[in-house]
């Protein structure tokens, strides 16, 4: 065994793992995202984290895909990755949830249709957590904001909460 691997090995042993699952994980910003956060970039660079990469079945094969591409990368603070389509099986004892996921706005929808939409996406996935996730597991929900008149993309919305 690499003795710097046994070094940062017991130094990670001292925190308890988090366990952190990211909604829309197959997408561009989930797939950005899902690094940072093995790498220890999004929390101090001691504290292990277990990925759970969540997102719709037909995305399968892209979570699969980034599953591998996080292992390869032999992060010293991933513990694991899991990944699928089950929100209850993916937010089960999660310590934080990033709500990133959302269905995309097609031609020709309309702005109350899509809100109507991720409002509904957002509300089963609040659902799940709260019957699976622990008392104390926070989330970060972050969406893009359209503005009424005009197309551009304004700042991202992001909202914390306690689910406890």
């Amino acid at each position: 065994m690499d003795p710097s691997r046994f070094f940062i090995d017991n130094i990670l042993m001292e925190k308890p793992t988090l366990i952190v699952c990211v909604t829309g994980a197959a997408g561009q910003i989930g797939y950005s995202l899902a690094p940072l956060v093995a790498s220890g970039q999004m929390f101090e660079a001691d504290q292990a984290v277990e990925l759970r990469l969540l997102d719709i079945p037909p995305m399968a094969e892209v979570l699969k895909g980034l599953a591998m591409e996080l292992q390869d990368c032999a992060y010293p603070t991933l513990r694991g990755v899991k990944f699928g389509s089950d929100p209850k099986e993916m937010f089960k004892d999660a310590d934080l949830v990033l709500f990133l996921g959302g269905f995309p706005r097609k031609q020709g929808m309309e702005r109350k249709d899509l809100i109507s939409k991720n409002c509904n996406i957002f509300k089963e996935q609040g659902v799940a957590l709260n019957e699976v996730g622990k008392k104390t597991s926070m989330s970060l929900q972050i969406t893009r904001k359209f503005s009424q008149g005009r197309r551009r993309r304004q700042p991202c919305q992001h909202q914390l909460f306690n689910t406890g």
